[in-house]
């Protein structure tokens, strides 16, 4: 369960991973972005 201003949502997480190359990597590598959804809904919350 996910509560945010929209309300409560029973949600599923996702982790998406991103290898960057070299001359992007400033920021960390890999990348991490953690995304919760709900059924019929969408995307609730990204970090």
């Amino acid at each position: 369960m996910v509560s945010c201003p929209a309300g409560q949502f029973k949600t599923y997480s996702y982790k998406h991973t991103f290898l960057m190359y070299p001359n992007w990597d400033s920021q960390g590598n890999p990348r991490h972005i953690d995304t919760r959804y709900a059924e019929n809904i969408g995307i609730v919350t990204e970090d």
